[in-house]
């Protein structure tokens, strides 16, 4: 293992760009509790600690939604197990009694019957005591639990596709299917209590597999991330599998696992009712499992809360004697009619929690309620208060949250000042003669000292804004003022809004380092990389080495240092030595070309003229000459041009940009490249812009490293005499071209006869 050695001189020039520690004697210490780095809590009374977000939040009632529903919607997260939802949003009722399909109308707000379609019976449309339907892949599949198979038919027509089951070795039991959930895959998971298993069906239909050792299994969901949800009889958890198999932690509340499932488009009660109010635009009625409208809209339950709850914190040390301790900051989300009373203790010795536990409420202090502010948006608070416990180096923290049952509050993280150190000290000594006069001085300042705080942490802060890895950005969108864009414009770099944040960062950080080779081809073809977003040159791997600036004398690493004029590397090397891995560079493309290393030259003594030996010519230049048309005093020549300086001035202070046609597909970042082109290229030089599609063409685009690009494969859209394979080749040309005739398959279509490949 290599190590920094902690005196380096670049280790302590990063350690002063930081913003100063908050510690005494000029700001107190801050003792942080939130969901990272733990509550402490000693007591939790109809209080939890949220399995979402971490935050303290009271305890749900037996009134609340639970995972074991009879409607199968395990609390209302999934439809109920007769309803389903297809990918496009198309919304399926199977009446179990009737046996028969509906569709929800968006129009009519209704559930319309599909004819011809279910029914109780033993014809192959037909069901015997069907429990379940599920939308994949383009079907409807429907649990027919008194026939023992899966019904699947087309979204589009109702056709019957097939019968599936699985196969006899698969079964001990004969397979009871009750349930059925379905992934992003198009894998199909069936319930069958009768073997204690759930087998796994292809999105075609093949059983591909059983998970058996379930119990019986009653109810099955799948999440936004495919996990399996298995719900058996019985059973106080659900158990949860991975896509691949593997068992992963057992759901024991909706709320731990409500953050994995997509949002619906109704609400669901416990019963299975669902309820389009609050989710449709048009529809604002409830229907029961029938699909029947309910007159009275749906009882959704509601989640319900405990009235009140406890948390203490266990004793928190400041590690000082008799120490006074300052300020208590919350920030939690408060809803209408709910809050969170603050309580302190302090002490000198840390007692014991059955000690405090059975302290009066007389002991505790401080007795500051945080609520949201009337009239103001948002649960969201931001709230802190003194603390008025006497001085001690332990201090205990106890809130009592409270609410009305539909709402709780959510505490997310809570903050502790010591010691403290008030704004009284650089006051006469009179303010603190009495001690009744000294605390009301010291909390009246203490209304100042967040406020200056709050600047001093500004100006702690303020080398981060300055910096463009850390510089305040915002999208194009946002009514917030760019300050990122704003900087770059202290460099004179103007900035694309429509680049990702990290691009724009990352081209301000070094764009200014390559102003000292502006004008210069290296400078030109840097800036161009670094604008297109392509890697340069310097980027290299070496899998195993140790790059860090230091002697690398630490434990774990063996071998020879190779230094270098600022950087030391270091080469662990196993035992027994291996030979170094080798190091793989990648070389960015060459975007540049200069006309004048186009130049045709002669060397005496080391040039040979052949037949198709060209030097210069007309084909070359393309200058005007009097040919046989020419007459004379009439045919007139405006220019008069020097051809024994062409081969010098024709490619000279000329070049041009390769670009790949990808980087620049918009009218916008095209521009955006012109421009770029414009402000970093030298005054006398001429620049040609091409952008190269990807392609092969022998003669014209062929050659490796330098002008060919290969690219993705072509999208499956071939029309002959109008498409382009993937823009290389092209089959044929318009019918009224007479230069290139068409191509027409199976009478004209001959490779090296009728048809060119370019």
């Amino acid at each position: 293992m290599c190590r920094t050695p902690w005196g380096t001189e670049a280790y302590m020039a990063t350690l002063s760009m930081l913003p100063p520690v908050p510690r005494p004697p000029h700001d107190p210490t801050q003792i942080t509790l939130d969901p990272v780095r733990g509550w402490r809590a000693s007591l939790l009374e109809s209080t939890l600690v949220s399995p979402r977000d971490g935050a303290l939040m009271l305890d749900l009632t037996a009134g609340a939604r639970a995972l074991d529903e009879p409607s199968g919607s395990f609390g209302g997260l999934v439809p109920p197990s007769w309803v389903t939802v297809s990918e496009c949003g198309d919304i399926w009722l199977l009446d179990r009694d009737t046996g028969t399909l509906a569709k929800f109308d968006d129009c009519d707000c209704r559930f319309v019957r599909i004819p011809h379609t279910g029914g109780i019976g033993t014809g192959a449309r037909q069901f015997h005591d069907p429990r379940a339907l599920v939308a994949s892949c383009g079907n409807l599949v429907v649990v027919d639990t008194g026939h023992a198979r899966l019904s699947v038919f087309s979204q589009r027509g109702y056709a019957l596709r097939e019968h599936v089951e699985p196969p006899a070795s698969a079964q001990a039991q004969p397979w009871q299917p009750v349930c059925i959930a379905a992934d992003s895959h198009g894998h199909l998971y069936v319930g069958d209590p009768a073997n204690g298993a759930v087998h796994r069906f292809s999105a075609r239909g093949v059983w591909q597999q059983v998970m058996p050792g379930l119990g019986a299994v009653t109810h099955l969901a799948v999440d936004r991330h495919d996990r399996l949800y298995v719900l058996s009889g019985g059973a106080s958890d659900v158990r949860v599998f991975a896509h691949g198999g593997a068992e992963l932690e057992p759901a024991v509340s909706r709320m731990m696992i409500e953050r994995r499932f997509a949002p619906l488009p109704f609400r669901v009660d416990a019963n299975g009712a669902i309820d389009f109010s609050h989710h449709h635009d048009r529809c604002c009625e409830a229907f029961d499992a029938h699909g029947a409208l309910l007159p009275d809209g749906a009882p959704v339950a509601k989640v319900v809360y405990a009235a009140a709850g406890r948390y203490r914190s266990a004793p928190i040390d400041s590690d000082i004697a008799q120490c006074p301790w300052h300020r208590i900051a919350l920030t939690a989300a408060i809803p209408p009619g709910c809050g969170v009373t603050v309580l302190t203790r302090t002490s000198e010795l840390a007692e014991p929690d059955d000690l405090v536990a059975a302290l009066p409420d007389g002991a505790w202090d401080t007795w500051q309620v945080a609520r949201r502010a009337p009239n103001t948006s948002g649960d969201c608070v931001e709230w802190d208060c003194l603390v008025r416990s006497p001085r001690g180096r332990f201090l205990w923290l106890e809130l009592r949250l409270h609410g009305d049952g539909k709402a709780s509050p959510r505490v997310r993280c809570v903050t502790l000042e010591t010691p403290r150190i008030p704004l009284s000290r650089w006051l006469p000594g009179v303010f603190q003669q009495d001690a009744d006069a000294g605390d009301f001085t010291d909390r009246f300042l203490a209304l100042f000292d967040s406020t200056l705080r709050s600047i001093e942490s500004r100006l702690d802060t303020q080398a981060s804004l300055f910096d463009p890895r850390s510089s305040p950005a915002s999208s194009p969108r946002a009514d917030a003022p760019d300050f990122l864009s704003w900087l770059g414009t202290w460099v004179g770099i103007a900035l694309n809004r429509s680049w990702p944040e990290a691009r724009r960062r990352e081209y301000l950080r070094r764009a200014p380092a390559l102003f000292d080779q502006r004008g210069t081809v290296a400078g030109l073809r840097a800036m161009l990389l670094l604008y297109l977003g392509l890697p340069d040159d310097s980027s290299s791997i070496r899998h195993g080495a140790c790059t860090d600036l230091a002697d690398c004398a630490g434990d774990g690493c063996h071998g020879s240092c190779q230094h270098g004029a600022a950087v030391s590397r270091c080469e662990p090397r196993c035992d027994p030595c291996a030979p170094p891995p080798p190091k793989r560079v990648h070389r960015a493309p060459a975007l540049l070309l200069e006309h004048w290393r186009l130049r045709r030259w002669l060397f005496v003594g080391g040039s040979r003229l052949g037949e198709d030996a060209a030097l210069w010519g007309n084909a070359i230049v393309s200058r005007s000459r009097l040919d046989d048309g020419a007459q004379t005093n009439v045919t007139r020549l405006i220019g008069t041009q020097d051809p024994f300086r062409d081969p010098f001035h024709v490619y000279a202070s000329t070049f041009t940009v390769f670009v790949p046609a990808n980087l620049a597909c918009d009218t916008a970042a095209r521009r955006g490249l012109e421009a770029l082109l414009r402000e970093e290229s030298p005054a006398h030089a001429r620049w040609h812009l091409e952008f190269v599609h990807p392609r092969f063409r022998i003669g014209v685009q062929s050659m490796i490293g330098y002008d060919s690009v290969v690219g993705r494969y072509p999208e499956p859209n071939v029309t002959v005499n109008q498409t382009t394979l993937g823009r290389s080749t092209v089959l044929g040309g318009p019918v009224g071209d007479s230069a290139t005739p068409p191509l027409r398959v199976g009478i004209s279509a001959r490779i090296g006869s009728t048809t060119t490949l370019q």
